[in-house]
């Protein structure tokens, strides 16, 4: 009876050993809440400011929110929250009120710096490390929502990277944590007191909060601030090229790796990469050591390329590398750079001499090409007609386009284009052609029979 007594207990010891690992587990530091963030929003609330303006267009008040980045009063918010301000006031967490005016903008990124005059020091934020934040991250926002005043929610860290396709920054911050129309401007802070973000956008089918908010990223705020306010202005570099994903198709004909590098879809006419000989059709591989593995690293690194700099880049053409030195210029500001586009009321009918894949085509005489306003050593073959049936026309190739290659080889007549087909055909791959739509151009991969 003794022994048993004895097993009994030992067994007991160990029960509760596995039961006190297992409540260790449980208790881990990972998995303890938060009990209350008072302390550490007590200590950011200073540095934020709710913004008014009035519109020189409505003349009424729309309010959004800002933060300090200096003790002598520079404040940065969104470039959408005072575009078009007459008049713009700030109001301190104290409740203190100053009239800002602008220092700078930039509105590829839509990030403003203000400055307001006052005779005390002001507390200020910083900027965090925006790489460093992990989905699941916890973040807190401040915002003035709907003129409210100083508002505070908080949420994750739910996606990075975000491209909303908006043409400006393209690695949006998503969170869970409550944005709405007012926010915009506003700080995202991490847990430390750091900024990681700036309220921008929601995505919302009713215009309020549904938990999918964005923040322009601190590692693209801090170096437009920078610029903004130590050159009054934000530099780009630009090499004259329009990209895009390398598409299956395009993979397809042009045997290179799907989604490794950009697709030169256009190039400026005598702009550094025209210079340079890059061609539309082309795709661009590297830059220097750096390898384009999706599209959109090509224009992240040449804007952040030095201007007047000599960037030597690597493509493929016609299955082969080719190496080109091109002279990074500065880009032209947004407005400089809009071209009207003249679309006329009528197509030209035009008859084809030759049907080629369901495609009817005519050579690009004189006369076409200055009824087109086009150069007159512009070269191409015209698309007069499609076949409905054709697998053309259910790729969207119109009357009126103008094939400028096949494969990456460039045309300039019928009987080019029917020998490039021909060539194609051989391989028993699909053929990729190339076109030109008004002042844009396109590309479609057909069979070639």
């Amino acid at each position: 009876m003794k022994k048993i007594l004895l097993l009994i207990a030992a067994l007991t010891i160990q029960a509760n050993a596995f039961a006190a690992e297992e409540k260790e587990i449980v208790a881990s530091p990972k998995q303890v809440a938060l009990n209350s963030l008072a302390d550490v929003v007590e200590d950011l609330l200073p540095t934020v400011v709710n913004i008014a303006i009035t519109s020189n267009v409505s003349a009424t008040q729309e309010f959004g929110a800002g933060f300090i980045i200096s003790k002598d009063g520079l404040l940065v918010t969104n470039n959408h929250v005072i575009d078009e301000a007459s008049d713009i006031s700030v109001v301190l967490n104290s409740g203190e009120k100053h009239k800002a005016k602008i220092v700078s903008i930039d509105k590829k990124t839509d990030i403003a710096l203000l400055k307001i005059n006052t005779d005390k020091e002001l507390k200020f934020a910083k900027f965090g490390d925006s790489n460093k934040a992990r989905i699941g991250d916890w973040v807190i926002v401040v915002g003035n929502p709907y003129g409210l005043g100083m508002s505070v929610s908080t949420g994750i860290v739910s996606a990075k990277g975000r491209n909303l396709n908006n043409g400006q920054v393209d690695e949006f911050i998503q969170t869970d944590a409550a944005i709405n129309n007012g926010n915009s401007g506003g700080p995202m802070f991490n847990l430390k007191g750091e900024i990681i973000g700036i309220s921008t956008s929601i995505l919302s089918p009713t215009g309020g909060s549904v938990g999918i908010g964005f923040a322009i990223p601190s590692s693209t705020a801090t170096q437009i601030v920078k610029q903004l306010k130590d050159k009054g202005e934000v530099v780009r570099g630009w090499i004259g090229v329009s990209v895009q994903d390398i598409s299956d198709e395009i993979a397809e004909t042009m045997k290179t790796e799907k989604s490794k590098g950009a697709f030169v879809t256009e190039v400026t006419k005598d702009g550094p990469a025209d210079q340079a000989g890059i061609l539309p059709t082309d795709i661009i591989v590297k830059i220097d050591e750096s390898e384009i593995l999706e599209m959109k690293i090509l224009p992240k690194i040449i804007s952040k390329y030095p201007v007047g700099k000599n960037a030597k880049i690597t493509l493929l053409r016609r299955g082969k590398s080719k190496t080109v030195t091109v002279k990074v210029a500065r880009m032209k500001d947004e407005e400089a750079k809009k071209v009207e586009v003249k679309i006329p009321e009528k197509r030209q009918s035009f008859k084809s001499s030759e049907q080629i894949l369901g495609i009817g085509v005519l050579e690009l005489s004189l006369g076409i090409k200055k009824m087109r306003s086009l150069d007159a050593g512009f070269q191409g073959v015209l698309v007069a007609e499609v076949n409905l049936k054709s697998e053309a026309a259910t790729k969207g190739v119109m009357a009126g386009d103008i094939i400028l290659s096949v494969n990456q080889t460039p045309l300039a007549s019928i009987d080019e284009l029917k020998t490039l087909i021909d060539e194609g055909g051989k391989s028993g791959k699909k053929i990729y052609l190339f076109l030109r739509r008004g002042n844009s151009n396109y590309g479609v991969a057909l069979s070639a029979k």
